[in-house]
């Protein structure tokens, strides 16, 4: 079918379906809805199967222009190497013209990777409705900042070219909703060829070779791919776990069974940017009526629902068959998602997400310490926290602010509060939070605290521009790198991984290490300097626990590196000398249907070692708070109150810099290490200490 009765017949569609007027404007100026038409998602693009995008064909240089009234999302300039993967480059400088900027890309690409023709830009739109607008192969016009508001009909640039493989100025056009591919043509008012993504069916029980299939791809890409495995794992220990669940797969297995094998290996890797996720788990609608965690030595019941409340508070010596050691014992065996030697994570699940049952039916078969013994039967879930005598969810809330994901405001007349629930920010937001902190140093409040709990991580970018407003130094980080085992043509990605092929080179411009042990890179690991304007000189009390991970244990990193400020609360989810992520691959397990994220990247942040940031361990407050049963049920501002203890009673940095040995090194020893040496100093070891945002 040419592309020309292609779009002939999708505007008779308009008409036969009686849409009228478009609903979104047409995105290239001049052109009616449906017109110049080039590819359609179910479509092939030479051998390529497009599933979700519109490509529209104009002359270069037509305006485009936006379909809807929305918030710019983000801004940047990236390359399509196929119709699955897209490199991004740095986002566009406000300060510089964009077009310069873009010319300048295309001169320095590296031609074995970029035609630079088609190196251009691309924007996300986010609409009222919730839905997100990705358009790419436009000049833009300007700079736009992420959050600022544009109306329908807005110019964005003009026509370009979005793909190498349509060799013609062309625009994409696809539309996602709560992250999943939507329709990108029935708001235009076009009849659509887009096909929803269907689940995929799978199957209840895995024959031994589909399961050890499997799970043989899974430990190929982390062998091969995972730069951090050695340090994760001992290369003996995991060689033991494949052959014990090698050895339970001879008769086949319930893939309910095979997803707790995989829950194991994920808490053998425990890095918190290595994630195993399963979306078709339906579960019984039924609930357990005692809940309980584990704080010392002692399993406790910590809610109930109300009929059981006056267990509340009671001690089980077993659960089912199992003593409560043994039971923690199995219950740790399956936390992951923390790195290094990272305590907290392990302790605070432990305490608030540790509840076990025996079937389906939420049965729970428990005796208690005093010598009671009884069994409960599930429930119907509610979903009503009021049914319950006591929920932790007031805990996991602490420093969720909505809708803008972060609070400022004064708690009293020297005390400022800046609670940022995420560094996913955008810039109209981060504008206001640096105004905030402008307005405090301008009138020189004496205290600050800086809220950093539950706080997942986000944008290299943000927490620099943040740290640039109250380190009153240049950071003092030392060998900052970026490490991977090789720059791509990863075998191992063959058949399973759904975002890289075992062909793709990704990591073409990393060196190679000086031993030719990997290949490294330095572009993104430059010390934060201190903002000229503006600069906040009170004292910092920083909160953490063990919610505080990526880019919210580099803040705490940072200012306790500086001696800047202090740390309050417990230790940060993520180590402080080094990570693995800012590129994963999403790997799906082609029987069980399980997927798992991969990290790529191994991050050093910083070479120093001391007594104040042993090796391995999260960011370790200086003012420690304990978990205990009371925060988590009732009192779950308890750090925020005790800084503010700290803060009335003028407590502060105590005794002496403990970095100034290190930071004091005669010159010739100041040097920064080889690379080659690197990792020979630490491994190639699990540790996140934040995500340096890229796009791709």
């Amino acid at each position: 079918m040419s592309n020309r009765f292609l779009s002939t017949l999708l505007l008779l569609f308009v008409c036969a379906a009686g849409y009228g007027q478009s609903v979104w404007l047409w995105p290239i100026e001049g052109q009616t809805a449906g017109e110049n038409i080039l590819y359609v998602p179910q479509q092939y693009i030479d051998k390529e199967h497009n599933f979700d995008a519109l490509f529209l064909g104009g002359e270069e240089g037509d305006r485009i222009v936006a379909p809807a009234d929305a918030a710019v999302v983000w801004l940047s300039f990236c390359y399509r190497h196929s119709l699955t993967y897209m490199s991004s480059f740095d986002t566009p400088d406000e300060q510089r013209p964009i077009g310069e900027q873009l010319e300048q890309l295309a001169a320095e690409a590296d031609r074995r990777r970029y035609d630079p023709d088609y190196i251009t830009a691309h924007c996300s739109l986010q609409l009222s409705d919730g839905r997100k607008i990705y358009l790419a192969g436009f000049r833009p016009a300007r700079y736009f900042k992420s959050g600022e508001r544009i109306e329908r009909g807005t110019l964005l640039g003009t026509l370009h070219r979005s793909y190498s493989k349509i060799r013609r100025p062309s625009l994409s056009v696809s539309v996602s909703k709560n992250g999943t591919p939507a329709d990108p043509m029935t708001s235009f008012g076009l009849r659509s060829t887009f096909l929803p993504p269907q689940r995929q069916a799978v199957k209840e029980r895995l024959t031994a070779e589909e399961a050890r299939r499997d799970f043989a791809h899974i430990l190929a890409v982390l062998r091969e791919a995972y730069p951090s495995l050695g340090d994760a794992v001992a290369p003996e220990r995991l060689a033991a776990f494949e052959r014990a669940v090698n050895d339970s797969l001879a008769n086949g297995i319930r893939r309910d069974d095979f997803y707790h094998y995989m829950l194991k290996l994920q808490a053998l890797v425990h890095d918190s940017h290595f994630v195993l996720h399963r979306t078709d788990d339906r579960g019984s609608g039924k609930m357990p009526q005692l809940f309980f965690g584990w704080y010392g030595d002692s399993c406790v019941v910590t809610m109930t629902q109300h009929p059981y409340a006056s267990y509340v508070g009671r001690r089980i010596a077993k659960i089912g068959d199992m003593t409560t050691d043994s039971a923690r014992r199995n219950r740790t065996a399956l936390i992951g998602c923390y790195d290094a030697g990272v305590r907290s994570v392990v302790e605070e699940r432990l305490a608030s997400q540790m509840t076990m049952v025996e079937d389906d039916e939420m049965t729970q078969r428990i005796e208690f310490a005093d010598g009671e013994r009884r069994t409960f039967r599930g429930s119907r879930i509610t979903g009503h926290p009021s049914n319950f005598t006591q929920t932790y969810l007031d805990y996991y809330r602490q420093n969720i602010h909505l809708p803008d994901y972060y609070e400022a405001r004064m708690i009293d007349d020297s005390t400022a509060y800046l609670g940022i629930t995420t560094f996913e920010l955008n810039e109209v937001t981060v504008d206001r939070i640096v105004g905030f902190i402008d307005s405090l140093a301008s009138v020189r409040t004496p205290n600050l605290v800086v809220d950093l709990r539950n706080n997942g991580g986000g944008d290299i970018r943000v927490l620099d521009r943040l740290l640039a407003c109250l380190l009153e130094a240049p950071a003092r980080n030392k060998g900052a790198m970026q490490w991977v085992s090789k720059r791509g043509h990863f075998a191992s990605f063959d058949s399973c991984c759904l975002n890289y092929g075992p062909d793709m080179e990704i990591f073409g411009e990393y060196e190679p290490m000086p031993d030719g042990n990997g290949f490294f890179s330095t572009a993104d690991s430059e010390r934060v300097e201190p903002d000229s304007l503006v600069q906040y000189r009170g004292r910092l009390y920083v909160l953490t626990n063990a919610g505080s991970y990526s880019a919210s244990t580099c803040f705490p990193a940072a200012i306790v590196r500086n001696r800047r400020g202090v740390v309050v609360g417990r230790e940060t989810g993520t180590a402080y000398h080094y990570m693995t992520a800012l590129k994963s691959a999403s790997i799906r397990l082609p029987n069980s249907g399980f997927q798992f994220s991969v990290p790529l990247v191994r991050l050093v942040y910083d070479t120093t070692r001391n007594e104040r940031i042993p090796y391995g361990r999260g960011v370790l407050p200086d003012y420690p708070v304990d978990l205990t049963r009371r925060e988590l049920f009732e009192a779950p501002d308890s750090i925020l109150q005790y800084a503010l203890r700290l803060i009335a009673e003028g407590r502060y940095l105590e005794g002496d810099d403990p970095f100034a040995a290190n930071d004091a090194e005669p010159r010739a020893r100041r040097k920064m290490l080889p690379l080659s040496l690197l990792l020979l100093l630490f491994g190639t070891g699990t540790a996140v200490a934040l995500t340096r945002k890229r796009r791709s």
